[in-house]
């Protein structure tokens, strides 16, 4: 069991590296050829793409690994795949339409996002496309296809590369083809050949779903999702929130280093993400119930404790160093701003993976009231602390960390009750 758990770790990590890698080097060379407004602005609409994202996903992705791993039966299992699929399909369609006015309020509400080569609309439908593709990758998950998993990643990976090394040769690079590159060209190559894949296989095509079926299907989803979508929404927004006060307060230059600091941050979603993968869906199995088995679950993630802090460390001092060599002397300030948010971040990535075992216990809502409060602390000392980067960064990572302990310890009292 130990092995197959290493070997699935080691398949989905690496692909993960190669993806992290690849976004890390657009957003790195970025940085040295976009101007600080630029950069400010570029930030931005990656943000935007994300919290777009999520709101899209709604919790579902999550949903339907929960559900998928609960049915026994293969039609039940092809049935949820279709549902979930021909949900999304029409969601992209009327997102399509929909963000037309949507687009145009963003550019009224945050004037930053009024510069050359940038889109607002462009940036959403990035967000609706990628919300797409990573249904197909939590299909994969789900299916436990790992090998496809780390295929299809590394596939992306390198494509993303191709994109921008071609826009960089041929002197095309804007805004919008940097995140085209990232967001939205790899994603509609990859897409077409698994929607050809999925749609081919033969299990597929033998259970035919009726409307009323795709409804059944979509509701028992929903009913988990929804706190799931809420939990994401407002973690998601506890990050970026602070970098669209620092659009209307600040200046360019705080906007940019507080984007710089998240681009460097995003190295450890490398450890997070990986590890996620392989838990979630195993989680779900260990069917945990009260506080023996989390126990028992607890012991296993800290048996790796000393190890993951050691290479966090070692991964902190490296990309410290690299910001002092690489950046420029305007950026300098965001090496402490990194400190400050890769500290914090390595703390809350380990007792969030503790804190998994709210997907096995069924309660969502405990981990989504805690990051909706989490975000409401701190918007509130957004509006009442003044509006510089070192502060933002730092009410972020504090109100985040102090929101992970007190879920852990109602996930605990919790199932001390049971």
């Amino acid at each position: 069991m130990k092995r197959i758990s290493v070997n699935k770790f080691s398949k989905i990590f690496l692909s993960n590296v190669f993806n992290q890698l690849s976004t890390f080097f657009i957003m790195t060379i970025s940085i040295k050829i976009l101007s600080v407004s630029q950069y400010a602005s570029f930030s931005l609409y990656i943000s935007l793409i994300l919290i777009t994202s999520t709101i899209l996903n709604s919790g579902l992705n999550v949903s339907f690994i929960k559900k998928y791993t609960e049915f026994k039966r293969v039609e039940d299992k092809i049935k949820l795949e279709k549902t979930i699929l021909t949900f999304n399909i029409i969601l992209l369609i009327i997102m399509i339409i929909l963000f037309l006015p949507v687009s145009i309020i963003f550019k009224e509400l945050i004037p930053m996002f009024n510069i050359e080569g940038g889109s607002v609309y462009f940036s959403l439908l990035c967000g609706a496309v990628f919300n797409l593709w990573n249904m197909f990758r939590y299909i994969e998950q789900a299916k436990g296809k790992y090998e496809s998993f780390a295929l299809i990643t590394s596939i992306y990976s390198l494509s993303k590369i191709i994109f921008f090394s071609l826009f960089w040769w041929y002197d095309l690079i804007t805004i919008n083809n940097l995140i085209g590159s990232i967001y939205f060209y790899p994603f509609i190559i990859l897409m077409l050949f698994n929607l050809v894949r999925v749609i081919g296989d033969n299990d597929y095509k033998k259970y035919k779903i009726k409307i009323r079926e795709i409804l059944y299907f979509l509701k028992i989803m929903v009913k988990y999702a929804r706190w799931v979508s809420l939990s994401n929404v407002a973690f998601l927004l506890i990050s970026r929130s602070p970098q669209f006060f620092l659009a209307n307060y600040s200046s360019d230059k705080d906007v940019a280093m507080y984007g710089v600091a998240l681009t460097f941050i995003s190295v450890f979603s490398l450890f997070n993400n990986s590890l996620r993968t392989i838990i979630l869906p195993e989680v779900t199995l260990m069917n945990i119930k009260n506080i023996s088995d989390y126990t028992r679950f607890s012991k296993l993630i800290s048996s790796k404790k000393k190890l993951y802090f050691i290479i966090c460390t070692v991964f902190i001092l490296g990309i410290s160093i690299f910001q002092a060599i690489f950046l420029e002397n305007i950026y300098v300030d965001s090496i402490f701003i990194f400190l400050i948010m890769a500290i914090g971040q390595v703390i809350i990535i380990y007792i969030g993976i503790l804190n998994t075992a709210i997907h096995s216990i069924g309660l969502p809502n405990i981990d989504a009231i805690n990051n909706v409060l989490r975000l409401l602390f701190v918007l509130t000392f957004l509006i009442m602390l003044p509006k510089s980067v070192y502060v933002v960064s730092f009410i972020y990572v504090f109100i985040t960390l102090l929101g992970e302990v007190q879920l852990n310890r109602l996930l605990i009292r919790e199932l001390k009750r049971r």
